[in-house]
């Protein structure tokens, strides 16, 4: 056991007096990691809200049966294009990011009050496209919402029979708290 640990100090002198090892040791991992980690999330936060804010190009086949959905969009910030001939082709082969299949049964349904059929065409495992997708889902959810609203309206009814919890979120943490779940990968690093 002794001259185990007579050559485990040795190394370790050895290693210390190697300028190259305790420079890669103490300075290049513990500081250059977090520094690419901070560079690597500051470009995909920076990409992604470029995303947000640009237009979003969405293919729609069956326009001309909803055209008041197609005005929402266009008022949303939605670049409406034509879908191609076969979307989930399309979307298969990354052409689109997501397409939107409007029923010829859309006009009749909705004027009887009862649930429109729309498909949103997309591949759930493509990275970049899911922030378009979950864009596309919440304007889709807001205008059934408004829709269904008023409807109720129409009918005499308050729209808040639809909900009958209102839940409110109070978020108790501080941001020392939050950035403490980020410097908890830190240990990793080292």
């Amino acid at each position: 056991m002794n001259s185990a640990l007579t050559v485990f100090l040795k190394e370790v002198r050895e290693n210390l007096r190697d300028r190259r090892t305790v420079i890669n040791t103490l300075v290049t991992g513990p500081l250059m990691a977090p520094l690419i980690f901070v560079l690597l999330i500051n470009t995909l936060v920076t990409r992604e809200l470029k995303k947000a804010e640009a237009p979003l190009p969405l293919p729609v086949a069956g326009a001309q049966y909803a055209p008041n959905l197609i005005a929402a969009l266009k008022q949303n910030n939605v670049d409406i294009k034509d879908a191609p001939a076969n979307p989930e082709a399309a979307v298969r082969e990354q052409d689109a990011d997501v397409v939107l299949r409007i029923s010829p049964e859309f006009a009749k349904a909705w004027d009887k009050g009862e649930p429109a059929q729309i498909e949103m065409i997309y591949d759930a495992s493509q990275q970049d496209a899911r922030g378009q997708t979950e864009r596309l889902r919440k304007l889709l959810d807001a205008y059934g919402q408004r829709s269904g609203a008023l409807r109720l309206l129409a009918r005499g009814l308050s729209p808040s029979i639809l909900k009958p919890l209102a839940v409110a979120e109070r978020d108790q943490s501080t941001p020392q708290s939050r950035s403490g779940m980020m410097f908890a990968m830190l240990p990793y690093f080292f």
